[in-house]
């Protein structure tokens, strides 16, 4: 639920009249409903069985003895009459509704169809905006889908039975992890489950992450918002009042992103949606944590909303990963799948992929039925054999001129690659192209040479077995037969990229190519330019991965990109800032250039010939110690401070400290650079009064919360909005430790929001979380106390919401179990008017009182 949104359910108890459930309901009331009538469901006329009981209750005579005695028999028989026509006529009254709902949506579906053709225009480019495509030659999200193998008969079986997927299939929301190792056939499952396996009856987005290409969560968004809505059009108007604001800028923050799709999901037209994210290990580090918090809020408000949303997501089983579902396990215990515990079933089906390639194989090359199965054998022989080194294997056999004996084949096998890595090492010292660059070559002709411009590995273990690590000695082979493994360092890698991009931003004659007026959009012949489209957005990643010194001789020219008044700064500038989270901006100094990328050397350089170091950019009001601050930028943090930063002056567009925004993109080590620098810890910012301490909350972040704690930060600070403190928001986050943290370190547990006296154990209850209402209440977070117009206390909450566990915990604690609201309802009323039997049988055996009723409605539990 989006407790932080202001727009939480309010929990009043006052009963409504649309709460009247439908066996209250005659039909003789459904059909003056349909016929426009302003009957109220419920009302004096219904025949029901329940509505005579309550009836004949209310027109017993008083002092009548015989008649009090005559009463019980009286009703029972009349309910008895009633009872299969009661039946009948509510399941025709349901039949009836459902009808008229059916036929009321048709006809609003028929108002939204009546757009004009301008509107159908905007809405077209809106929709297509999210394919993140300009030309037909553009990559595009079903490219990566379709370039994966489809499966082998007969496989993924191991996937496909097992008892959680099963269970997932069943449920109307909910994620599912799959986790595996590299080569196991992550992919393939994925491709499969898209095109066929999951029930066509949901809308299926999907998103394949690639390192290094295809790899940030605004593309993935995009991606699954361009699918959503091919396959439900109504729900392009979620986006359309953003982009009449911002236009093609809406796919540029992934916050606006987030936010369409959030309210895209949960609109009732969506129906049932199932999300397909492959590889979320090749995901952006610095987005990650960012995914599965939105994907988190996104279930949760499912789950609250009765929407049918789910989220099938794979990964190799990297801790760093797996950690971060570990707050859904609360409440979706079967949320995992450990493929690599399934490693002897994989086996069995990588064979099945061995058959199938050696069939295919023994066609091509015509083997005899003998010579085939002996090389079916020989390969399943092979230990720790996967799907991606079968694959390797083949192309290798295929291109490989063997003797169709026995003999040759055990003399092949003995040659083949037991691991990837020598199956990689392989394919590289048989390429013929080692030399040919030493020759004259000719120009090939456009379309013959083009499908070559862009090379992609295999598979992510390719780029595993190439790039070294910083420790490692390296060199690219410089003859046939050495060794490629580690042979490239990243630093290298970037190096040679950063100055093929400067160069090339240098030597641009931006005149011919774009406007002077840096906010202005980009046009579209611009990306039809891939080199400066790639090198306006990358140059600046490149140049800082490379660890450019401030010696070197690519520093000038990339100084002269980085001014503001140079022709070559006004191409790339407005390119890149299209691609990013946020808005163009003038009046960005040099300094804030150098200080955004990280380019350490161009800061040191800039600062040494006096650029100001407190200025601010017109957009959004930030000093470049801020820009720095953002992405984490901790040596130019540094630099910026020794040369008189000022290290609380905050930003103009949200008015936060420095400190405040170190504390929102977790930069650890900068929060503790900036207390020790004597950054204001309590600071609060102009919109909201959120300190670093609620921010650290409201994000999740532990060890920047603990960091706070241990300097001093004020525990029990609060929000101007809704009057929260951290505590709240980290039980709204169901965050378990950080919650145990700061009731240890003190926290109110009695504190209360300003609009509607909701306390963090109201909310514990409300959001089902077991464990963090036990920490309330093991802290004396009291639970009985009297009701407020939106508040319940706890047991009527946990009773109405059906959560047996919650219930028995408070009871077991001395909750009153017969409490009343203002309305005279009690913790079983509410469990009997949702129909919860385990509760009212729980609140029964504690000593409910049958007879309490409802004093408005008169409503008695049966």
């Amino acid at each position: 639920m989006d407790w932080t949104s202001g727009k939480r359910r309010q929990q009043s108890d006052e009963p409504t009249e649309t709460a009247v459930p439908n066996e209250f309901i005659s039909s003789s009331e459904w059909g003056d409903i349909l016929e426009g009538k302003e009957t109220i469901p419920g009302d004096k006329g219904s025949n029901t069985p329940e509505s005579v009981s309550i009836l004949a209750n209310k027109t017993a005579p008083e002092n009548d003895d015989t008649a009090d005695a005559r009463q019980p028999a009286c009703i029972h028989k009349v309910a008895e009459e009633h009872l299969d026509v009661g039946k009948e006529t509510r399941d025709i009254a349901r039949q009836t509704e459902h009808t008229a709902k059916e036929q009321l949506q048709f006809h609003k579906d028929l108002a939204r169809d009546k757009l004009s053709q301008e509107e159908r225009k905007e809405r077209r480019k809106c929709h297509q905006l999210f394919r993140l495509t300009t030309s037909s030659r553009d990559i595009t999200y079903e490219w990566y889908k379709d370039r994966v193998d489809e499966r082998v008969e007969d496989t993924c079986l191991w996937f496909l039975r097992h008892i959680n997927y099963q269970t997932w299939l069943e449920q109307d929301f909910g994620p599912l992890l799959v986790s595996a190792d590299p080569g196991c056939g992550k992919s393939v499952l994925a491709k499969y489950l898209i095109d066929h396996g999951l029930p066509q009856s949901s809308t299926i987005c999907y998103f394949f992450f690639k390192d290094q290409d295809q790899n940030t969560i605004r593309q993935a968004l995009c991606a699954l918002l361009h699918q959503l809505f091919e396959h439900k059009p109504s729900l392009v108007e979620h986006a359309m009042t953003q982009y009449e604001i911002v236009g093609q800028g809406l796919i540029n923050s992934s916050e606006s992103l987030w936010k369409v799709l959030g309210n895209a999901v949960q609109d009732t037209r969506a129906g049932p949606i199932i999300m397909v994210l492959d590889a979320l290990d090749e995901c952006a580090e610095p987005e990650f944590a960012d995914l599965i918090q939105n994907i988190a809020s996104q279930l949760r408000a499912s789950q609250l909303g009765n929407g049918k949303l789910k989220y099938l997501l794979t990964s190799r089983p990297y801790e760093q990963i797996v950690s971060r579902f570990r707050g859904l396990l609360q409440a979706f215990p079967n949320i995992r799948i450990h493929g690599e515990k399934e490693s002897e079933t994989i086996s069995q089906e990588v064979n099945r992929v061995i058959t199938h390639r050696v069939n295919l194989l023994s066609k091509k090359q015509r083997l005899s039925p003998e010579i085939k199965n002996h090389l079916e054998k020989r390969l399943q022989e092979t230990p720790n054999r996967t799907y991606l080194w079968v694959c390797l294997v083949f192309d290798y056999l295929e291109k490989e001129n063997f003797k169709k004996t026995k003999k040759g084949i055990e003399s092949t096998v003995a040659k083949l690659p037991r691991t990837i890595n020598e199956a990689y090492e392989k394919i590289l010292n048989k390429s013929k192209n080692d030399w040919m660059s030493i020759r004259d070559l000719d120009l090939e002709d456009e379309e013959d040479f083009e499908p070559r411009l862009r090379v992609y590995l295999l598979h992510k273990t390719a780029r595993d077995f190439l790039l070294a690590d910083l420790a490692s000695p390296t060199a690219v082979p410089s003859n046939p037969g050495a060794s490629w493994y580690y042979s490239i360092t990243s630093n290298q890698a970037h190096a040679i990229l950063a100055e093929l991009c400067v160069l090339y931003l240098n030597l641009l004659n931006s005149d011919a190519i774009v406007s002077t007026d840096a906010k202005e959009e980009v046009s579209p012949s611009i990306h039809s330019r891939s080199f400066l489209d790639y090198s306006a957005k990358f140059w600046g990643a490149h140049f800082r991965e490379a660890k450019i010194t401030d010696d070197a001789d690519i520093i000038p020219i990339a100084l002269r990109i980085c001014d503001p008044d140079s022709k070559s700064y006004l191409t790339w500038f407005r390119i890149f800032w299209q691609t990013v989270r946020i808005r163009a901006t003038e009046n960005f100094t040099d300094l804030m250039v150098a200080s955004y990328f990280g380019h350490e050397a161009i800061v040191k350089i800039l600062l040494e010939r006096g650029a100001e170091v407190n200025s601010k950019d017109s957009e959004y009001g930030r000093t470049p110690l801020l820009w720095a601050i953002v992405n984490g930028y901790e040596a130019i943090i540094k630099l910026l401070l020794d040369k008189g930063a000022v290290i609380d002056l905050k930003d103009d567009a949200y008015g936060q400290t420095p400190l405040s925004w170190a504390t929102k993109y977790g930069h650890e080590t900068i929060v503790k650079l900036l207390l020790d620098k004597g950054a204001e810890i309590d600071s609060k910012n102009d919109g909201h009064n959120w300190t670093p301490l609620l921010l650290a909350a409201k994000v999740g972040d532990e060890a920047i919360i603990k960091l706070l704690l241990d300097r001093g930060a004020g525990i029990d600070s609060k929000d101007s909005e809704n009057g929260w403190t951290p505590l709240f928001f980290a039980v709204e986050n169901g965050d378990k430790a950080i919650v145990k943290l700061l009731l240890d370190r003190g926290a109110d547990v009695e504190a209360k929001d300003k609009d509607y006296g909701w306390m963090p154990l109201s909310m514990a209850v409300e959001n089902g979380d077991e464990a963090i209402v036990k920490l309330l209440l093991d802290k004396g977070a009291k639970f009985n106390f009297e009701d407020g117009a939106y508040v319940q206390m706890p047991l009527s909450l946990a009773a109405e919401n059906g959560n047996e566990a919650i219930v028995k915990l408070l009871l077991d604690k001395g909750a009153r179990v017969n409490s009343k609201n203002r309305y005279g309802q009690t913790p079983l009323s509410k469990a009997t008017k949702k129909n919860h039997k385990v509760i009212m049988k729980l609140l029964l055996d504690k000593g409910a009182e049958v007879d309490a009723k409802d004093v408005e409605y008169g409503h008695m539990p049966p």
